[in-house]
């Protein structure tokens, strides 16, 4: 995705945490041969499908970078710290 090229994944594996059907890749069922390969032929015989699913995987690939990983770890230990403390100060 990071490189602009279009993705597929498989639905139930994760990859639908990250890829979003149809906006910037591809889904296909886990272990479905026919439908993975109905995929890839839409890839390769659709240049502006491929395009635009690779220029908006570019994007979303933006959106899963270290930093904001960081950001989002740091948002849930600062809520987590911060119901602790609550909790803590209701029962003194």
């Amino acid at each position: 995705m990071a490189c602009g090229k279009p993705v597929i994944g498989c639905w139930g594996q994760g990859a639908e945490d990250i890829i979003r059907h149809e906006i910037d890749g591809l889904l296909v069922k886990p272990r479905d041969v026919t439908e993975l390969s109905t995929g890839l032929r839409r890839l390769l015989t659709d240049c502006g499908l491929a395009q635009s699913l690779g220029e908006a995987g570019v994007t979303r690939a933006r959106e899963f970078t270290w930093e904001r990983n960081a950001e989002q770890y740091l948002n849930v230990y600062k809520k987590v710290c911060g119901v602790a403390s609550l909790h803590k100060s209701e029962s003194v």
